[in-house]
């Protein structure tokens, strides 16, 4: 997806929902500290901005040992960020590791024989150890402004959509985004056939165990950072917090 357009966010929640199937996760994410990569994840399992003592104690009750994080901020070489997710997996059985993302594996943006290099050595870790790796990569800059992208988009030969399993693309309205603010700051009102389009989409644009593909639409909901796939829907309570009457 294009820088933006909610790609850690979404893959987070993705996790969460990972997580509550008794899935066991470990994110690398290169490019922000692990304190905000937790606060994201209290705030998609407790649907709280800002959660109160007990909604925070429960989120991480809930989180557990099921999410470990590698807080490494930067580039970083490939044999450094697998040795941790290998030893994630042998020690706490992860299955879901996320690597956020390519550009941050000390890797130049115009270097594609080493991108697919590593795409492909990460595809023989996660046959190796059965586990299953999600990648961060960005595609080439849109042409036009709202332009959603496509496995074509992606920087390089070709070689890594080629290689991987499964191709997904996250596209954010952006339209739709900047008539909310616009709505909220200013009181000017959304156009209704801007209003009725969804927040973002989620393409499986490459799946190569069923082949089934499709365009899936989703609303955003700001407090818990959860998309969901009707507008009317309710986020998921992941960690529901229980109190204790005085």
């Amino acid at each position: 997806g294009y820088n933006g357009h909610g790609k850690t966010t979404m893959l987070s929640y993705c996790m969460m929902h990972a997580i509550n199937c008794g899935q066991v996760c470990c994110m690398a994410s290169l490019e922000m500290p692990g304190e905000i990569t937790v606060l994201k994840a209290v705030r998609q399992t407790s649907c709280k901005e800002i959660p109160d003592d007990d909604e925070l104690d429960a989120s991480l009750n809930w989180l557990g040992d099921r999410l470990w994080i590698y807080d490494h901020i930067g580039d970083q070489k490939l044999k450094e960020v697998l040795d941790v997710l290998l030893y994630a997996r042998r020690r706490y059985g992860a299955t879901q590791l996320i690597i956020d993302s390519l550009m941050m594996l000390s890797v130049d943006g115009d270097d594609y024989n080493e991108q697919a290099r590593i795409t492909k050595k990460l595809k023989e870790f996660a046959r190796d150890h059965n586990c299953h790796i999600h990648m961060v990569v960005h595609p080439k800059k849109a042409k036009e402004r709202g332009q959603t992208p496509d496995s074509s988009d992606v920087k390089g030969t070709g070689t890594q959509t080629d290689a991987v399993d499964n191709v997904l693309l996250v596209w954010q309205n952006k339209k739709k985004l900047m008539a909310k603010r616009d709505q909220q700051l200013r009181g000017i009102p959304m156009p209704y056939d801007l209003s009725q389009e969804p927040d973002a989409t989620l393409t499986i644009d490459k799946n190569r165990m069923t082949g089934w593909t499709a365009v899936i639409p989703l609303w955003f909901n700001d407090a818990s950072c959860q998309y969901l796939s009707d507008p009317n829907d309710f986020p998921i309570l992941y960690a529901p917090c229980s109190r204790i009457a005085p």
